[in-house]
């Protein structure tokens, strides 16, 4: 106390020997700097090291005299001293915090830092300067826009930013005063409104198919319109059936997977010259790599067009899976298998039995050896070999799916959890080599399975 009396007595001794006065503030001499300088030289001279009181006093001086880093440096030392000195806190502008005394830029880390703890524990992720859910970050990643609550692809978004609406049986993008005329049942051709009937002879060639958009799909064909408008709903159908095949996981993209259906075998053929594979040569259904618009394409006839098109649509959502997990291969007859079971032993009603029985009468089912799988290739010049290879693979995936068979369903969940969890694409396969050597010492099972099939 004796210590702190004769520092104050010093002050007020150096206060009048630098000529200040109570004189009104504007009336007053500013001392120099050099003035100022000696002063406190001779004040902090007189503070013992561990004095808080008078180091908050000297700091007090200095920031009333325009000495700031040197009154700073002295509220620091009193903190070091009493580290809950609230004063010397509040002089250098910290804030009270969650028990804490910290700067205003500690304080906003630390609520940035709560703020994000707390909003990970509700499962939310930061994509973009955004905190979104996952399936939020996966529309984004994927290109899409969303528009009040609903996610659109960004033509789409534009549109309906424009003004449009979609025609209520194509689905195409209408001006909003022309919805009346789609109402009535017409079309519009080239700029004018027509019937349903000049529209069918209009979208007859392919050469200007059909249109219609589906949630997934943007579905051309050729087909007339009774035709086109239950093919526009079967994708979506045939859409449900694969999710639920591969685990829930789907396809994200913004823009809709395209859809070819042919209605005419010269048409089909035409196209396939052109773009078509060895796949092409041995199905009705198949998917084009070689075309950019990367369409799934079918040819759709009463009887067959109800397999191609579901394989087709198998093939085309396996390619965008595996590519957005960055897999460039995945073993054919697996690839294949998928779409054959999507298209024949999906339905355990009707078509797994037609689908066993053909291959009974292609020769039977096939002793699935190591170098089935190894040499599983499909060829325009062997058709009836490939078509029984692909019935064989569609089979093996039903037996995998629905036999019970425990070790053969745990590798198959095991490739699609790769799948969704974004594995490296060289492991991603592995499950799948590992069902096929599984698959090649179970052809006693194999064989059963498919006797239940064929007499159930």
């Amino acid at each position: 106390m004796k210590r702190r009396a004769s520092l104050l007595l010093a002050l007020f001794a150096i206060f009048f020997s630098l000529g200040l006065s109570a004189a009104p503030l504007a009336a007053q001499k500013k001392p120099d700097r050099k003035a100022l300088l000696q002063a406190y030289e001779k004040m902090a001279a007189n503070i013992e090291k561990n004095d808080a009181d008078g180091h908050l006093t000297l700091a007090v001086w200095c920031l009333n005299n325009g000495l700031k880093t040197k009154a700073v440096r002295h509220l620091k030392r009193v903190l070091k001293i009493d580290p809950s000195n609230v004063k010397a806190h509040k002089l250098l502008g910290h804030v009270y915090f969650k028990g804490k005394w910290m700067t205003p830029r500690e304080k906003e880390r630390l609520v940035k830092k709560l703020e994000e703890e707390r909003r990970k524990k509700l499962g939310l992720v930061k994509y973009k300067g955004k905190w979104v859910t996952k399936a939020e970050m996966a529309k984004m990643k994927a290109g899409f826009v969303k528009v009040g609550d609903q996610w659109y692809s960004p033509e789409d978004a534009k549109k309906i930013k424009a003004g449009y609406v979609r025609h209520p049986e194509t689905g195409e993008w209408i001006k909003k005063e022309d919805l009346p005329k789609a109402q009535q049942g017409m079309f519009l051709v080239e700029g004018k409104w027509v019937s349903t009937q000049e529209a069918d002879q209009y979208h007859s060639d392919w050469t200007h198919p059909w249109i219609l958009t589906t949630d997934h799909y943007k579905v051309n064909t050729n087909l007339p319109w009774s035709e086109a408008k239950l093919r526009r709903n079967d994708v979506e159908i045939i859409y449900l059936r694969l999710k639920n095949i591969m685990e829930g996981l789907e396809p994200q993209r913004a823009q809709r997977m395209n859809v070819y259906i042919f209605a005419t075998q010269g048409d089909y053929n035409t196209y396939g010259s052109k773009y078509g594979t060895a796949y092409s040569s041995v199905s009705g259904g198949w998917f084009s790599q070689n075309d950019e618009s990367l369409p799934a394409v079918c040819l759709w006839d009463k009887d067959f067009g109800k397999i191609n098109l579901p394989h087709a649509l198998a093939l085309q959502y396996q390619f965008f899976l595996y590519l957005q997990a960055g897999m460039k291969d995945c073993p054919l007859w697996f690839y294949a298998g998928v779409a054959c079971y999507c298209d024949r032993f999906y339905d355990t009603q009707v078509l797994r039995k037609w689908g066993a029985e053909n291959i009974v009468r292609a020769g039977g089912v096939a002793n699935y050896g190591r170098s089935w799988f190894s040499s599983y290739a499909l060829s325009p010049d062997a058709f009836k070999a490939s078509q029984k290879l692909l019935k064989d693979a569609g089979f093996l995936i039903c037996y995998v799916k629905d036999s019970g068979d425990k070790v053969a369903l745990k590798y198959w969940k095991q490739f699609w959890e790769g799948i969704k969890k974004g594995g490296k694409p060289r492991t991603l396969v592995r499950p799948i080599y590992r069902l096929e050597s599984h698959l090649a010492r179970s052809n006693k099972k194999i064989r059963a399975f498919f006797q239940k099939i064929l007499t159930g």
